[in-house]
């Protein structure tokens, strides 16, 4: 009975090395990452190598609120994929210990181009207006004659970013318009604009 309560003592300590709770207090000195940020900006949806210390064990990767792709961790440099979209914000590497490392440093995200090969050419109102191109997530806003409609690039359904559809429900078309012209400002600042005017239904 005795050597099972220690044999059950033993596993418990072995357990609690290997995987500590966050916060709890150990003698251990638990390896905290750090990377070097040698840029101001970085371009969504690319790879990028950055070496430091204790990145080994790093498992998440955010850039604010947004989750990059770990590509591979090695003690001294990890390879990351950024996120497709991104606002100005800090670094922040996170490790299986529960420590993070987070830049002083804001990053500047530096947005794909966008084209647009296809627009609509008829607009039913109340109903939804789709566009095909590439890297269509990339919009900050679509405009219907005077009527300015913000995208929300995250909610993308298509994987390839081929195709976006925007719906129409809550936005007001001047009723008097039978024609207007379509354009659309990228995220980069770029400016877009359908070759013919649309018909309103």
């Amino acid at each position: 009975m005795i050597l099972i309560v220690i044999a059950a003592l033993s596993i418990q300590s072995c357990d609690d090395y290997f995987n500590p709770e966050p916060g709890s207090d150990y003698d251990i000195q638990w390896p905290v990452p750090h990377v070097e940020l040698p840029m101001e900006s970085m371009t969504v949806d690319t790879e990028y190598t950055l070496t430091g210390e204790n990145l080994d064990k790093v498992f998440q990767v955010f850039i604010g609120p947004d989750q990059a792709q770990i590509i591979d961790t090695l003690a001294d440099r990890i390879t990351f994929k950024t996120p497709r979209l991104f606002d100005r914000n800090s670094l922040t590497l996170r490790n299986y210990y529960d420590y993070s490392y987070r830049s002083h440093q804001q990053i500047r995200p530096e947005y794909l181009p966008v084209t647009i090969t296809t627009w609509p050419a008829t607009i039913r109102r109340t109903q939804s207006l789709t566009l095909v191109g590439e890297n269509v997530d990339q919009l900050g806003e679509v405009i219907i004659g005077n009527t300015n409609i913000p995208v929300n690039g995250r909610i993308i359904e298509d994987d390839t970013y081929q195709r976006i559809t925007l719906s129409l429900d809550d936005v007001e078309i001047d009723a008097s318009l039978n024609k207007v012209l379509l354009r659309a400002i990228a995220l980069d600042g770029s400016f877009l604009e359908a070759p013919d005017s649309t018909i309103i239904n």
